[in-house]
């Protein structure tokens, strides 16, 4: 199995996450992942106005859509009102049962893509002494033909339209698109 956190890390998620907060202009901060699943992030934040009413620090969610291995999207980024209770949202993002919405971007939001050194590692780690060699063949071969399709950059970057703008760990704002 892939470890995940080899194609996209936290911190390159909790950047992208803020970035994001500050460009809807949220006061929230993310300050690290909670859970991934296949299909959302959950975060920790922290709000500069202080705590909520509960007296706890914020939670938010970012439900995902998967665009290619290494580069995913936020359709919206809800905050949890409860962490108690069961919390929901529909399949395009939008808030449901227990979230409120931040903002939303659907799929046509920007994307998170990994880098190409990120996106080779995860491809390669699955790898044992055991892996056969037309197996590891067939991972070169689609690291090449992935590679080739140009959504992969040196680091890791925002895709806004065929704008590539690089995103790094301490980001600032991105333009709307």
């Amino acid at each position: 199995m892939r470890d995940d956190s080899l194609l996209l890390p936290d911190d390159i998620l909790v950047a992208f996450g803020n970035n994001l907060l500050e460009q809807a202009g949220s006061k929230l901060r993310i300050t690290g992942v909670r859970s991934q699943g296949h299909d959302y992030v959950q975060f920790d934040a922290e709000n500069p106005a202080g705590r909520s009413e509960q007296g706890r620090s914020p939670r938010l969610v970012a439900p995902i859509c998967r665009l290619r291995n290494g580069v995913i999207g936020f359709r919206s980024i809800l905050l949890v009102k409860d962490p108690a209770k069961r919390t929901t949202w529909l399949t395009n993002g939008q808030s449901s049962r227990n979230t409120r919405e931040i903002m939303f971007m659907g799929e046509a939001g920007p994307k998170l893509a990994a880098s190409r050194d990120a996106f080779e590692a995860w491809v390669r780690s699955s790898r044992t002494a055991a892996t056969p060699r037309d197996a590891i063949d067939w991972q070169e071969g689609f690291i090449a033909d992935e590679l080739a399709s140009g959504l992969y950059g040196d680091g890791f970057d925002i895709l806004v339209g065929d704008e590539r703008l690089p995103l790094a760990r301490d980001e600032a704002v991105v333009p709307a698109p």
